[in-house]
């Protein structure tokens, strides 16, 4: 997978750059700026499954869901967009060495490093579950839950929710085994570093961050 480069430091500063204009309830004008730039760079990454499947999901729940509830989805939708691109653009030795030029605490270290890598495995964990549920004839889905609900519980959540602990787990020793928990610097294989890229696309998503503060604040 060929993936548009940018340092992780970068994609830390554009996330709390949304996660910004998202809680300062800036108009739906910028919060849908903030979905087509991350859209960009999904297509840039060369994720045009990821793209329609976002943009399906957008449209469904505009037209289904009622008021409230698209208004927090639209609001929060552009952090899931945007943390789709960072989880499969980032490996996690470009993410350890970022946070360790960052300064970040070693602790804080070790649960980001965990939780970047939790959700792509818990992904897998399910769609395996979801795999031996279709071979003992139990569908995954509201009619499916109507019609067994024992046996959606006991076929999928019970082995979701083990898997969920028993995987925490698994990823945590992993971190520590490749000497995480050493106050010590470590070697690392990769290089990051900050290029014309990481400043443009910096500066288009702090641009549009100002102009939505203007037109907030009724200077625009």
């Amino acid at each position: 997978m060929d993936r548009f480069a940018l340092d992780p430091r970068t994609k830390l500063i554009l996330l709390l750059i949304i996660g910004l204009a998202v809680f300062s309830y800036m108009p739906t004008y910028v919060i849908d700026i903030y979905i087509f730039l991350s859209f960009i760079l999904l297509l840039l990454c060369q994720q045009y499954k990821s793209v329609l499947d976002y943009f399906a999901l957008y449209c469904v729940v505009e037209v289904l869901l009622f008021q409230g509830m698209v208004n927090l989805f639209t609001i929060l939708f552009p952090i899931f967009v945007f943390g789709r691109y960072m989880v499969i653009s980032t490996r996690i030795s470009e993410f350890s060495l970022a946070l360790e030029k960052l300064k970040v605490p070693l602790g804080i270290q070790i649960i980001l490093l965990v939780m970047i890598r939790y959700f792509p495995t818990i992904k897998s964990e399910f769609r395996s579950i979801f795999n031996a549920m279709r071979l003992r004839g139990v569908n995954f889905s509201p009619i499916g839950f109507m019609r067994h609900p024992v046996k959606t519980v006991e076929y999928l959540y019970v082995p979701l929710v083990y898997s969920l602990i028993k995987t925490g787990d698994e990823l945590s020793v992993a971190a520590l085994t490749r000497g995480l928990g050493l106050y010590e610097s470590r070697t690392y294989l990769v290089e990051i570093g900050f290029t014309y890229r990481d400043r443009l696309i910096a500066f288009i998503y702090l641009a549009v961050l100002v102009f939505g503060f203007l037109g907030k604040g009724g200077a625009l």
